[in-house]
Order: structure tokens, then C-alpha cells, then sequence
């Protein structure tokens, strides 16, 4: 049995059948291209959406630390707030811990008593008093140093010194101790606007 077939309608149907897989392939592509510009765009709101309030965030905490908010310290009040006459049974810690624990105890009290006597010289409004005999407590080192700058500190704000307090509050924070850190940073951001 034979068949009888025309090569040309054979032909024209391959390339018929062909042509609709190119065509439909083709299709596919451009589909395919435009469904991956559609999700590209999705994922670029989608970023945006979540990139531009973090950014906005960002951009105020960095303001916040870098521009702090003006202070308006009245140097009085600041003292007055600040400045605790009592001397509290603090445990000091010193910067020389190779003396016997008598000797210690009783270097604490002498300590106590011219942190006392500071105090009370403030109290009176006597500045130079009190300054003199904190100055010569810093060498002590610790917490005792960090008291001493503090109120040195104070002394210098509301005696209107303050080259000397900026100083005073620079030292205080090279310490890195926590006990008056914040109130000193604050201080010296104003004492800077106002130098």
C-alpha cells in the first residue's frame, strides 16, 4: 500500500506547526518579561514602603545626637537641682588599694570629712574654700576624683567659670563613670554654647 504524499501541503503543515511553537514561544518570552518588570516594580514599592521611614528615622536619631535640642540652662537652678550638701556613707573607692584595711578605713573617714567640709563650705557659698579642698582630693583617683570634678564642676558653673568647668566636665567624662555622666553631658553641651 502506498501513499501518496504531497510533499508541499506536508511542508506548509511542519512550518504552520512550527511557526505557531516560535510564535507561541515568543510569546511566552514577552510574557515572561513583562511579569519580571511587574515584580521588579512590586519589590522596589515594597522597598520603598519600608526604606523611607526607616531613612526618615534614621535621619532624626542621627539629627537628635549630632544637633542636640537647645538647652536653656539657668545656672542657679542647675545648681541648686544638683548640688546635694549631705555627704552620703558612699564606699569610695580609691585609686590606691595596697594599704592595710586600717589604714584604709581610716583614710576613707579623713576623706568623708573633707568632702563634708567642701560641702558645707558650698553650702555657704563659699567657693574658693570648697575648691581648694576638692582640688586637692582629685589625686585620690575613683569614685573620690569623680566627686570632686562634680562639685568642681558646680563650683565653676555658678561662679560663672566656665573654661573651668568645661574642663572639669571633660575630665569627668574621660573617667567613664556612670555616677554623674549624663548630668556632665548635658552641662557641658551648654557650657560650650555658652564659652
Amino acid at each position: 500500500m502506498t501513499h501518496n504524499i504531497d510533499i508541499d501541503k506536508l511542508e506548509d503543515y511542519v512550518r504552520q506547526v512550527f511557526r505557531k511553537d516560535v510564535e507561541k514561544e515568543q510569546k511566552r518570552l514577552i510574557i515572561n518579561g513583562i511579569l519580571r518588570k511587574v515584580r521588579k516594580n512590586q519589590a522596589r514599592r515594597k522597598i520603598l514602603i519600608f526604606a523611607v521611614p526607616t531613612a526618615v528615622a534614621v535621619a532624626l536619631v542621627v539629627w537628635l545626637l549630632v544637633i542636640p535640642p537647645a538647652l536653656d540652662i539657668n545656672p542657679d537652678q542647675y545648681y541648686q537641682d544638683h548640688f546635694q550638701p549631705e555627704v552620703s556613707q558612699t564606699q569610695y573607692r580609691g585609686s590606691d588599694s595596697s594599704k592595710d584595711q586600717n589604714n584604709l578605713n581610716n583614710d576613707i573617714l579623713a576623706i568623708e570629712e573633707r568632702i563634708s567640709q567642701a560641702k558645707q563650705a558650698m553650702s555657704t557659698e563659699n567657693w574658693e574654700q570648697a575648691a581648694n579642698i576638692l582640688k586637692k582630693l582629685l589625686p585620690e583617683g575613683g569614685s573620690i576624683q569623680v566627686e570632686c570634678l562634680w562639685h568642681l564642676a558646680l563650683i565653676n558653673l555658678i561662679t560663672e567659670q566656665y573654661e573651668e568647668c568645661r574642663t572639669m566636665l571633660s575630665e569627668l567624662l574621660r573617667t567613664k563613670d556612670p555616677t554623674y555622666r549624663k548630668e556632665a553631658k548635658m552641662l557641658l553641651r551648654w557650657v560650650r554654647k555658652v564659652e
